[in-house]
């Protein structure tokens, strides 16, 4: 994401994703440059902080927000704080790192968005190491992988949609879902990342999930908790908003499972705009 002037920003929102941004998050095209420009200066006088503050930048929180300066406020802060209490997750964040999950399918993003708009980020947590460093590769891959849909203006007011396939987990893999590893799910989903999180679509839950669950219930927000829905083997509801030909094998679609995309490729290349963002953050 290139850094812009505020006389440079062209809105690449549809038509339908504008009325949507109006209609759900108080989005007015007359002032929305107004915002950032109050957005930007309540952060330049954050003590200690070298925030990044162009409009393409802050554009994400005030919409995950619906405009809350407060809100938006504490996004970015709380985003800036998390890096500097934990640099084993900030400090080599870029795709080169997290390449390696990404090669080995256990998480996806789908070229075709859903019918709602939603960009959709598949993660087969089977194919993950029943261990601690693997989950917060994962964890890792997925911020990576949210800081770029971020880029699309279409991401920041449709959302994400998360499918999660559960085929092959063990519960070596539910033993990786330790406090510490909870709670910090919790903060990068919750107070973090600035992004609205529509859809939690789990299949192929094994006969042990209901622990797993009732631990995300209990550390969820009641909103994201209704957001979640099980799914089984049936893939009758997902191909309502996405159908077969757009959806890899693994979820009764037709595609190869993996394997290099446009968006994937888009990722890659971007590797020097996540250098970048490693120079932002908290200097005292």
């Amino acid at each position: 994401m290139s850094i812009i002037p505020d006389s440079e920003y062209v809105c690449s929102l549809s038509q339908a994703a504008l009325a949507k941004a109006r209609e759900e998050l108080r989005e007015d095209p007359d002032t929305r440059l107004a915002h950032v420009c109050r957005l930007r200066r309540r952060l330049q006088q954050e003590q200690g902080l070298n925030a990044r503050t162009d409009v393409l930048y802050l554009l994400p929180p005030l919409r995950a927000s619906k405009y809350d300066q407060d809100r938006a406020f504490t996004l970015v802060t709380n985003l800036y704080k998390m890096k500097r209490k934990r640099p084993d997750l900030f400090q080599h964040l870029k795709p080169s790192t997290v390449r390696d999950v990404i090669d080995r399918g256990v998480c996806e993003v789908l070229e075709q968005r859903d019918s709602e708009g939603c960009r959709v980020v598949l993660m087969r947590i089977g194919k993950c190491a029943a261990k601690q460093s693997a989950f917060l590769d994962l964890v890792k891959t997925v911020m990576v992988i949210v800081a770029k849909s971020l880029e699309e203006e279409e991401t920041q007011v449709h959302g994400i949609r998360f499918l999660i396939l559960l085929q092959g987990t063990t519960l070596s893999h539910l033993g990786q879902l330790r406090p510490g590893f909870l709670h910090l799910t919790k903060a990068l989903v919750q107070d973090v990342a600035p992004v609205r999180l529509k859809h939690l679509d789990f299949f192929h839950e094994p006969l042990f999930f209901g622990a797993a669950f009732k631990l995300l219930k209990g550390i969820l927000r009641t909103k994201l908790v209704r957001r979640v829905h099980l799914h089984g083997s049936r893939f009758d509801r997902l191909h309502s908003v996405m159908p077969a030909s757009c959806l890899p094998r693994d979820l009764g679609g037709t595609l190869e499972a993996g394997g290099t995309t446009p968006w994937t490729e888009a990722l890659f290349a971007s590797e020097w705009m996540f250098e970048e963002a490693l120079q932002y953050g908290y200097v005292t």
